[in-house]
């Protein structure tokens, strides 16, 4: 998960991630691509995921060219961008109960 700001020591997020365990969905530990085949001069992917979170997002750096979140966010219409990836081998089940903890316990816990 991307999120332009942070709340990895949060109560309610260590909860998140461990219902998201009990689900049986693995947390990522590493880096989310160490090459960037669109990657234009020194812009490139490989940011540091620890237990499928990677706060401050540099994606959402106020940066106008690219994606919507970070025009957004540099333009202030909005305050904050998540970003969940569910896993894509994972079985529909699993893929449907995580959508639904993302918003259950997390977005509408937070907004």
């Amino acid at each position: 998960m991307y999120d332009s700001q942070t709340f990895d020591h949060e109560v309610s997020f260590l909860a998140f991630k461990e219902k998201i365990l009990r689900a049986g969905v693995g947390l990522y530990n590493g880096y989310d691509s160490d090459y960037d085949p669109l990657a234009v001069g020194d812009v490139v992917l490989g940011w540091k995921v620890v237990d499928g979170y990677v706060p401050n997002n540099p994606a959402a750096d106020i940066n106008e060219d690219g994606q919507f979140a970070a025009w957004s966010l540099a333009r202030k219409v909005i305050k904050r961008v998540i970003n969940p990836e569910i896993p894509g081998k994972a079985d529909l089940k699993i893929k449907q109960k995580v959508i639904d903890l993302v918003f259950e316990d997390l977005i509408l816990k937070l907004f």
